[in-house]
């Protein structure tokens, strides 16, 4: 009888171990896949940090971001003079940049899609899409915020 306890005391261990496991495995499987579409652009952390940007082209960060979240048009020669005001700014980024190393390699990871994007909204000839393409500014400025300081 004790040894009968015993066979299924450890099959229930083994069980359960095993199922524990698997849930976790999942649950890191999903994780992984949410961080995926968050951010792709595979940017990652500096170790736990957000990365460090020099404070000269912050200033030029800060100003698309404040024109980038209280823009608010819905004319064509609205998001026409919005992008072109971006691309004035990020003008301003690259030519004060001082950065070097792994902190410029992960902006430049942000920051070229970034472009992209505007310059998708200067060729724009949709008020809808030229909506949904300042929406992903926005998304990717706060995406900029998850990662650098």
């Amino acid at each position: 009888m004790k040894l009968t306890i015993g066979i299924i005391a450890s099959l229930l261990l083994v069980i359960t171990t095993n199922c524990t496991s698997t849930e976790s495995k999942s649950e890191q499987v999903i994780e992984q896949a949410v961080e995926h579409v968050e951010n792709s652009h595979d940017l990652k952390l500096d170790g736990e940090n957000k990365w460090l940007v020099d404070p000269e082209m912050m200033v030029a960060i800060r100003k698309m971001e404040t024109e980038i979240n209280n823009f608010e048009g819905d004319l064509m020669d609205e998001f026409k003079n919005h992008a072109e005001t971006i691309s004035e700014l990020i003008g301003d980024l690259t030519s004060n940049c001082t950065m070097k190393g792994e902190a410029h390699d992960e902006l430049h990871k942000w920051l070229l899609p970034f472009i992209d994007l505007n310059d998708e909204l200067i060729k724009s000839n949709s008020n809808d899409k030229s909506s949904e393409l300042v929406t992903k500014q926005k998304e990717e400025i706060k995406l900029f915020n998850t990662y650098f300081k």
